[in-house]
């Protein structure tokens, strides 16, 4: 995992579980803390949703840990893994709290799953349980962890690398706090992957409403990503530069700490780059003393402001070939195994964004000769909560990327960070092949807010500067939202590749 600053970052984003202790064993000296401070941040409750909608969300953990008998002073909340057994002396058992939130008060839940990665398989039943009793993964050890309560379920963790999807829809009513407990019977130990760990954590899925039931592969598995191997690094956020606003020092700031710990990635712009009318003196000023120390490595989309300039020559003058060509300002490069597609939503100055224009058809036949994942940016959204709303011009670009099964899409303009559930281009929720879209216009000039929720919103935040983190495996992706120093706002998630 990365850390200080990149802690948030560690994208990892994701989904996690943990597991506590039973209660009522001897008491014990103080509890000695292991990594307390590599815990990451708390991750944001999905927002509220207007009555009548349905959908399926994945709510990342809030807390993990695990205790021992062996050790029962010594707080666990800070490792990567969260270890089951039962091998007396030596008992292990494992604890992961939910806050379900989201779901309008008049729509079921029709399904609840827990999602767990296993680390080290097991041939014998893992069972969950409630937990009887208050705890937090900062102060609870064996000696003073709650007690097991009502089993809720039970599974054989038999493959190591997989995920598992446990049904505990009998504990999953409504909003509000979910504790569960993991243990065993056995000797033969099980372990899996912690909110901590950098991918693949503990995770709620919670269906909702008249959300369709997709069917589940495997007994207890389902074909999610395992998110192996290592991923390409994608990072960057846009409406960025201004020498009025110190806001684009901190975000660049993150993008030192990140870079610095990772070595290899590209930054990305979602446009306004340079402000207020992306000059050649607005690059050089503005621009350049911050995220300009990350230029060799950005592959920046245009903004309507890199457009004040006429045939926005600043912005083109600046990045050379970097930004593709003068006059078109879209073009396509590869990421590890993904195909990375930038786009130009200033539609008017490339001939426009209709169905058959040059960019759109230039658009088709790239996404035609490509293969593996696929990952669109450019400035002006589709979908936003903002009190502007979305722009139309660009839903034939969402269109064909949709109808070539591509995975994300990420914009600025609004000046907040918004998340979307994966929807088609109509802004129908499509859970199975739809795009999933980031609005992340928190590169640094100023934060605007919200008018209301537009539908498949699920995460909303204007409150501090900050840039997306993605990780981008062979089979999916993995995205956390780093909000700049001194901010506690994170959102951890991950995606499969269609």
């Amino acid at each position: 995992m990365l850390v200080a600053l990149a802690v948030a970052v560690t994208l990892m984003v994701g989904l996690i579980i943990g597991f506590l202790v039973s209660g009522g064993q001897e008491q014990a000296a103080a509890p000695t803390s292991t990594a307390a401070s590599t815990v990451p941040p708390e991750p944001d409750p999905v927002p509220t949703l207007p009555p009548g909608t349905s959908g399926e969300f994945v709510l990342p953990a809030r807390e993990d840990t695990y205790v021992n008998s062996e050790s029962p002073g010594e707080l666990k909340g800070g490792d990567e893994a969260l270890e089951v057994e039962d091998d007396p002396p030596e008992i292990k058992q494992a604890l992961v709290r939910f806050e379900v939130a989201g779901v309008p008060a008049d729509q079921p839940i029709r399904r609840a799953l827990l999602r767990l990665f296993v680390l080290e398989e097991s041939d014998s039943a893992v069972t969950v349980h409630l937990v009887a009793g208050d705890w937090s993964e900062t102060d609870t050890t064996w000696a003073n962890a709650p007690a097991v309560g009502e089993m809720v379920a039970s599974f054989v963790p038999s493959a190591e690398g997989s995920l598992v999807e446990v049904d505990v829809t009998s504990a999953v009513s409504g909003p509000g706090r979910v504790d569960f407990y993991l243990t065993t019977a056995s000797d033969d130990s099980a372990e899996f992957a912690s909110r901590e760990a950098a991918a693949n954590g503990p995770a709620l899925v919670v269906v909702w409403g008249d959300a369709e039931l997709h069917e589940r592969s495997g007994s207890v598995g389902v074909t999610v990503p395992q998110l192996t191997g290592e991923p390409a690094r994608l990072v960057g956020a846009g409406d960025i530069a201004d020498c009025d606003s110190e806001g684009d020092e901190a975000t660049a700031a993150l993008l030192d700490g990140i870079f610095e710990q990772s070595g290899e990635g590209v930054v990305f712009t979602t446009g306004d780059n340079a402000y207020s009318d992306g000059s050649r003196e607005e690059f050089a000023a503005c621009y350049e003393p911050t995220w300009g120390r990350h230029k060799e490595r950005t592959r920046p989309a245009p903004g309507n402001h890199d457009y004040g300039a006429a045939e926005a020559s600043g912005y083109f003058d600046y990045f050379g070939s970097s930004a593709g060509a003068p006059g078109e300002g879209y073009y396509s490069y590869d990421l590890g195994d993904w195909n990375i597609v930038v786009l130009n939503s200033n539609c008017d100055e490339v001939g426009g964004c209709q169905e058959g224009s040059p960019q759109e058809a230039w658009l088709r036949s790239e996404l035609a000769g490509s293969s593996g994942c696929t990952l669109a940016y450019w400035h002006h959204p589709l979908f936003s909560s903002s009190d502007r709303g979305g722009n139309e011009e660009v839903r034939p670009l969402f269109a064909a990327l949709y109808e070539h099964g591509a995975e994300v899409v990420i914009n600025g303009h609004d000046h907040h960070y918004e998340r979307f559930a994966p929807q088609d281009p109509d802004g129908v929720h499509d859970p199975v092949t739809g795009i999933r879209q980031f609005v992340v216009g928190t590169g640094g000039k100023s934060l605007t807010g919200f008018d209301g929720i537009a539908p498949n919103s699920e995460v909303r935040f204007d409150d501090a500067y900050g840039v997306l983190h993605l990780a981008l495996y062979a089979d999916g992706y993995a995205w956390t939202f780093v909000p700049e120093a001194g901010e506690q706002f994170t959102d951890p998630g991950t995606g499969v590749c269609h």
